[in-house]
């Protein structure tokens, strides 16, 4: 913001901004005047308006209606805020009640991670499913379908579970099949697709082809730049104002189809620990002009994690979006934590081997 603006008019974009985020209508200058109680009269408002809208903060949608932020008002406004904004005590505590009392495996976590962030912010959430940059290992399974058919079960060490239909030259039974995962498991468990290409070991033909079979997923999986996210929220989201009109309504729908708009977002990933605001035409996509994406990444640094973010129009709760999207990313990091030190476990790597 210029210097050449007073305090004064900085606290009335930021008022405005308040306003327009809790009522959704234009705001007059005759109702700051009378609800805010600045000292200062509306016609002073008036001029402070018109000041900020030069500069490109308001617009008006019709001349004498009153004023509306622009992204550049809302980008303002975020960077006013305080980087400590944050939840309740009590809603945090909540937050922690709901988790521990909820006997989850990683991808439940997950979905359950996203309804609490829609509820919460009454916004549409999105969470993406954990992904290391190379997938690692932890253990595969055979289970044995006819004497020369297999199924292959792939458990990558980011709680990924991948299957295919293995066919052998030679018939196997049960007990074959269990002793080959096991021999594999023992000699592989917890290495990248390039760290078993380049590991010595003794192979028999029938070994091999599960062995390449289990490469051929691990390289679909390096391939796969982000999962299709859990969205929750959407009815949330198109119940307010903004969405009404059937095409827009439409326009959100398409764009919860398309995953291009994600893999955009993902690409700005944001500082470890902070959390990223994209409000409206700050985007590179067009289909997220009229939007705004609150976003942070969870998970083990350098390791395994995803994305959590609020979808939202730019009239959003930002403060209230930063705060549940930092705690909840927070929880799912230390989940995510101690899930993974149970997974590098050797004793219990041996057991589900």
């Amino acid at each position: 913001m210029s210097r050449a603006l007073a305090a004064r008019q900085e606290l009335v974009l930021r008022i405005i901004v308040r306003e327009y985020i809790a009522r959704a209508m234009p705001v007059a200058s005759e109702t700051l005047a009378r609800t805010c109680q600045l000292g200062i009269s509306p016609a002073t408002i008036r001029n402070y308006m018109a000041r900020l809208e030069e500069e490109g903060y308001l617009t008006r949608p019709h001349t004498s209606a009153g004023i509306v932020p622009l992204s550049k008002a809302y980008r303002h406004y975020v960077e006013s805020l305080t980087r400590d904004v944050q939840l309740t005590a009590g809603e945090q505590r909540a937050i922690q009640r709901v988790f521990h009392e909820a006997d989850l495996n990683s991808e439940e976590w997950i979905r359950l991670a996203a309804v609490l962030l829609a509820r919460l912010v009454q916004n549409t959430a999105l969470v993406t499913m954990p992904k290391a940059p190379n997938a690692r290992l932890k253990h595969l399974q055979l289970v044995s379908l006819n004497d020369y058919v297999a199924l292959l079960v792939v458990v990558l060490r980011d709680m990924k579970v991948r299957q295919q239909l293995v066919h052998f030259a030679q018939p196997q039974t049960q007990d074959e099949l269990t002793k080959l995962a096991n021999k594999v498991n023992v000699a592989l468990s917890l290495l990248t697709r390039k760290e078993i290409g380049h590991k010595k070991i003794d192979l028999t033909p029938t070994e091999g082809h599960v062995v390449e079979a289990v490469l051929a997923i691990m390289a679909e999986e390096d391939a796969r730049q982000v999962d299709r996210p859990y969205f929750e929220g959407l009815r949330l989201m198109l119940n307010q104002p903004e969405f009404t009109p059937g095409e827009r309504m439409l326009g959100v729908m398409e764009l919860v189809e398309n995953m291009d708009w994600l893999r955009s977002i993902i690409a700005r990933e944001p500082k470890e620990g902070g959390v990223e605001v994209v409000i409206g035409d700050e985007s590179e996509q067009d289909a997220l002009r009229d939007l705004s994406v609150v976003f942070t990444r969870y998970g083990i640094p350098d390791d395994v994690g995803g994305t959590i973010g609020v979808l939202g129009p730019t009239r959003m709760d930002y403060p209230r979006s930063i705060a549940t999207v930092r705690y909840l990313s927070r929880i799912l990091s230390n989940l995510l934590q101690g899930l993974y030190m149970q997974s590098t476990d050797p004793a219990a790597i041996t057991k589900e081997g």
